[in-house]
């Protein structure tokens, strides 16, 4: 696999690059929803932040496209958390009905009071 990467190096150029960037930090931000892991997603945007700026800084781009790929980054960051969150609570939901824990809902509290 390591190899197969390497000969993917070169082919990497700043569009490119920045394509994978936000595969991964989309991908990243899902993951880190699902286990709703808050400090994580305060992390990925921070590097996602730092590696605009250095991907920016190598391909010589105007500081208006940085900051606007920067912006972008980090909005696919926070939808991916926000897609892993609604994820595992509707998991952990499904999870609970299929295991009878919602016996006792509110749901099903209020058609026995009546």
């Amino acid at each position: 696999m390591a190899i197969l990467m390497a000969g993917l190096a070169p082919l990497l150029d700043g569009d490119h690059i920045l394509d994978l960037a936000f595969a991964v930090a989309g991908g990243a931000g899902l993951i880190a929803g699902a286990f709703y892991r808050v400090a994580a997603v305060i992390a990925l945007s921070f590097a996602a932040v730092v590696a605009v700026i250095v991907i920016g800084a190598t391909q010589n781009w105007h500081l208006g496209r940085i900051a606007i790929d920067a912006f972008s980054l980090l909005v696919v960051v926070q939808l991916g958390y926000f897609l892993g969150v609604i994820f595992a609570s509707t998991r952990a939901r499904l999870w609970a009905a299929a295991t009878g824990r919602a016996r006792w809902s509110a749901l099903f509290k209020r058609d026995m009071a009546g």
